[in-house]
């Protein structure tokens, strides 16, 4: 049977991905970040990609990255190539704890904030705010997230 007929198990399976926050291991393989033997249940396939990890690895990854998209940390050992596909939000959100979740969307905004060129950060303590200026005269504004 051809995987592109409608019929095909493969694509069936595929299909029905999207009604999980993540995906766990239902066979024993070795994860690529610290080439241990992980048990079923013990490890994730991302969905956008398909690679497998333990869900200790993954979630560390997670929980260091600085970019706002988390990449696939697979990297193909005989040629170096890294894979482009990304960490799924509902995965993110599954794989680290609700704190973890936070800091790196703070990470994210920052991130996101410091690359756009013109702009700036409320000078209130703790306010998230920030704003894109349009025009270089401005000296002041006032902040839509905190007033």
């Amino acid at each position: 049977m051809s995987i592109n007929s409608s019929t095909s198990p493969l694509r069936e399976v595929l299909s029905t991905m999207d009604e999980y926050e993540y995906i766990e291991n239902l066979a024993i393989f070795t994860c690529m970040i610290c080439f241990s033997d992980v048990q079923p249940g013990d490890g994730i396939m991302l969905k956008n990609c398909l690679h497998q990890f333990c869900k200790l690895c993954i979630s560390n990854t997670i929980k260091h990255s600085n970019h706002i998209e988390v990449k696939c940390p697979f990297v193909d050992l005989n040629t170096g190539e890294k894979c482009q596909g990304f960490i799924g939000d509902r995965e993110l959100q599954c794989l680290i704890t609700e704190e973890d979740y936070l800091k790196h969307l703070q990470r994210s905004l920052w991130q996101a904030e410091s690359s756009i060129k013109n702009s700036y950060h409320c000078r209130t303590p703790n306010c998230i705010g920030w704003i894109e200026l349009v025009n270089s005269t401005v000296r002041t504004f006032k902040c839509m997230t905190c007033g």
